[in-house]
């Protein structure tokens, strides 16, 4: 696959624009650093949008992997907050390697999430009288887990990583993660059912650290 790289040269600080052949964005910039090149942006040659991330940062330095387990237990005390923040972290991870021009753009998702976390908050506050605002943050956090989901598995085929996607093993779709996060937020109030949440996020987060650990392998 062809790249379009833009950066500059590291001897004269000029800007520059190259087009490579590599199998993935980081073996593209990996190609450009060898050439002297700081890498500013890269995205498809045959792209005609310019992508609306830097590179140059982000895609030099991995991500970390997330504690999965401490993340599930830190959300209880924190009443999810801290789990948010994890998602959220997640969730701008995906967007910087998708590169793609859609409406799941990284304004758009914090749009959606922020609309989830306004009706959330006030819907809890003013309890029972919240319920549907509620029931609309709901609907809100569904759409905004599609959207990642979605940017999840165009990240998961920019990076090369289709084997994995394809296989179906190691991921699963959105439909699974809407219906468990869905069914699981609805019967909250019934308690036992928040089972279905906390396996849920268990899933989600463990797909992330798989991501993580195949970018390593670029």
């Amino acid at each position: 696959m062809k790249f379009r790289i833009i950066g500059s040269l590291r001897e004269t600080d000029n800007e520059t624009e190259i087009i490579v052949t590599a199998s993935s964005y980081r073996d593209a910039e990996s190609q450009a650093n060898s050439m002297g090149i700081s890498v500013t942006d890269i995205f498809p040659a045959d792209s005609s949008v310019t992508p609306q991330f830097s590179t140059s940062v982000h895609l030099a330095e991995t991500p970390k992997l997330i504690d999965v387990t401490a993340t599930m237990w830190l959300s209880v005390p924190t009443l999810g907050i801290y789990g948010l923040v994890i998602f959220y972290r997640v969730m701008k991870t995906y967007l910087r390697y998708s590169n793609a021009n859609n409406s799941a753009s990284s304004e758009n998702l914090d749009t959606w999430f922020w609309l989830y976390i306004s009706f959330a908050v006030v819907g809890g506050l003013i309890f029972p009288f919240g319920i549907p605002l509620t029931l609309i943050s709901i609907v809100f956090g569904a759409m905004l887990l599609r959207k990642v989901i979605h940017k999840r598995n165009l990240a998961i085929e920019q990076l090369g990583r289709v084997d994995q996607f394809d296989g179906r093993r190691l991921y699963k779709s959105a439909d699974w993660h809407i219906w468990m996060w869905g069914l699981g937020s609805i019967l909250s109030f019934f308690i036992l059912p928040i089972i279905l949440l906390i396996l849920q996020g268990i899933q989600f987060f463990k797909e992330y650290n798989i991501f993580v650990k195949s970018l390593d392998k670029q």
